[in-house]
């Protein structure tokens, strides 16, 4: 498991002790992602509401190191769903706070790796007149 998926399997693991449940929004066309049909056709980013204390329990809700998995209720019909880290764009605790946790997909090509080479040294300007003098 990479160090980032590291950070989101730790971040979700800490809010949902203090949180009664949080909502993480999953990209349903990455490879892995198993969610219902409707879905996955739409293509658009899916909210999903996770948590060890919520009104309708997720008994087999599971963190691992390939992602998250557990049965959720969907219009009160339960499916079983699963989704790897990659997929996993946004976790939210509240409305107030939100925690990106990839880059909004629509950005994605925005974000470039900083460059960490240090600038070239200055060159010193060259004058084009010539000092030499006739005698």
């Amino acid at each position: 498991m990479g160090s980032i998926a590291n950070i989101k399997r730790t971040v979700i693991e800490q809010l949902l002790t203090d949180e009664d449940f949080i909502l993480v929004v999953v990209l349903p066309t990455v490879p892995g992602v198993c969610l219902p049909d409707d879905l996955i056709k739409a293509g658009d980013p899916v909210g999903l509401n996770i948590g060890y204390k919520m009104a309708i329990p997720i008994p087999d809700l599971k963190l691992d190191e390939d992602g998250v998995s557990g049965t959720l209720s969907f219009n009160r019909t339960p499916f079983h769903c699963s989704f790897p880290w990659r997929a996993v764009v946004q976790v939210t605790a509240d409305m107030e706070h939100m925690i990106w946790v990839e880059p909004p997909p629509e950005h994605e090509e925005e974000v470039a790796e900083p460059d960490l080479a240090p600038p070239p040294p200055p060159q010193p300007e060259r004058s084009t007149r010539n000092h030499l003098k006739l005698v």
